[in-house]
Parts: structure tokens; C-alpha cells; sequence
């Protein structure tokens, strides 16, 4: 039951941002793109070493958790 309702808050949020691009104005999207795609990209990549290594942290933190 709370994995369900976990899903619909995500689901909620997600449809919630969606529909806030029309009142940001084609400008401010042309001006931010970049940025996104940028950022987009980083976080695929940090999500391959992640699932290579076991959940990232051996890379960044020599310490076993």
C-alpha cells in the first residue's frame, strides 16, 4: 500500500511539472535547453558508473559503507 501511494505522489509531481511548460514561454526554454541536456547527460553517466560499481561510492569514497 505504501509503495502505491509512494508512486502516485512521484507520478503526481512529475505530471505537475509537465504541465507547468506552456506558462514558461518559448524564450526561457530555448534559454535553459542547454543546461538541461547538459546536466541530462552527467546524471546518465554518473547512473552507468553507479551500476558498474556496485552503487557508485567506491569511486568517490574509498571508505566501504
Amino acid at each position: 500500500m505504501r509503495k502505491n501511494r509512494s508512486a502516485r505522489v512521484f507520478g503526481g509531481m512529475m505530471l505537475l511539472s509537465w504541465l507547468t511548460i506552456p506558462f514558461i514561454g518559448r524564450q526561457h526554454i530555448k534559454r535553459y535547453l542547454s543546461s538541461t541536456m547538459f546536466i541530462s547527460f552527467l546524471i546518465m553517466v554518473e547512473s552507468y558508473i553507479a551500476e558498474k560499481t556496485s552503487g557508485g561510492y567506491s569511486l568517490i569514497l574509498p571508505i566501504h559503507i
